[in-house]
């Protein structure tokens, strides 16, 4: 299989999800792809100074709104009804990243007890020490992974790039980490997929508003066109197999998540309904995949060992 390299160039860059873009590159079934992302909001370098400032890539007005993507890439073979596999290999940083409380949602910062200015934060990426250090001395694990995985929308319209859904998008998943494979619906030919939105580490919830956010100097990515029938991401990582639900109510997206949880081990292990939901009941975690999207996440989670136990 061939590889491509995927650089942050003006042809490859967008920042909405419209499947009239025109593919940035094209790929055979199988192909790795190694992307180098901009952070998610288009800076070229860390930022300097009081309050921190760096320059940004120049953006069009109505296709660089959202967040710094690269892409669209078109797989061969995918085609809608199909699913695009996404298996996320090397994911190497940059040695910078950012976090901020006090800017997006206001519905959610009021719910926080949120007041005053913008609290803004560079943290140092140490890839050997495997930690993210803020500007005070905080430290935690350094765990990237990207917050927007996604393929062209249905239909039409294009799609902001901040909202989760069908497909993919803004999925602010912590556990889609190097060794994780992602499952997209595919709606449109080729799927037309897309990433970026960097993040060095990251809570389940994403709950002050923004993950340590960064550039990658590179995500490896093989793409693979895959006969299965699925309505909304479906993820395999190292805690184990994941369906996601969405909406703005935290409950709704919990009982869909739960929902395609059920349809995914009914379609995998030929379960009953009944079945389905009492195996969800004793062996299935729900969590909270963001809160801070206005379309918020929840996603079910079947560890490895639980799951291993159905095909015996």
């Amino acid at each position: 299989m061939a590889e491509y390299t995927l650089l942050p160039q003006r042809e490859n860059l967008h920042g909405v999800l419209d499947p009239a873009l025109p593919p940035a590159l094209r790929v055979r079934s199988g192909d790795t792809v190694h992307v180098t992302t901009l952070e998610a909001d288009w800076r070229l370098g860390r930022p300097q100074g009081s309050p921190p400032k760096a320059p940004l890539f120049p953006r069009i007005k109505g296709r660089d709104d959202g967040h710094a993507l690269c892409g669209p890439i078109y797989v061969e073979g995918a085609q809608p009804g199909m699913a695009l596999k996404v298996e996320i290999g090397e994911i190497v940083t940059e040695n910078w990243g950012w976090s901020s409380v006090g800017i997006g949602n206001r519905d959610h910062l009021n719910r926080l007890g949120f007041h005053g200015e913008e609290d803004f934060r560079v943290w140092d990426l140490d890839a050997h020490r495997g930690i993210c250090q803020g500007p005070d001395g905080m430290t935690v694990p350094l765990s990237p992974f990207p917050g927007v995985v996604a393929v062209a929308p249905e239909g039409e319209r294009p799609v902001r790039t901040h909202i989760p859904g069908n497909h993919g998008g803004n999925l602010d998943c912590r556990a889609l980490t190097s060794g994780s494979t992602v499952y997209l619906p595919v709606f449109q030919p080729g799927a037309l997929f897309s990433v970026g939105d960097g993040h060095g580490a990251q809570g389940d919830g994403e709950s002050g508003g923004t993950a340590v956010e960064c550039p990658f100097r590179s995500i490896s990515l093989r793409l693979s066109a895959a006969d299965y029938l699925i309505k909304s991401p479906v993820a395999h990582t190292a805690e184990g197999w994941m369906t996601f639900g969405f909406h703005e109510d935290l409950t709704v997206a919990a009982y869909e998540a739960l929902q395609n949880m059920r349809l995914l081990l009914k379609r995998a292990f030929d379960m009953e309904e009944t079945d389905a939901m009492t195996f969800c009941s004793v062996g299935a975690d729900l969590r909270v995949t963001q809160i801070v999207n206005g379309i918020r996440g929840v996603h079910a989670v079947v560890p490895e060992r639980i799951w291993d136990t159905l095909g015996k």
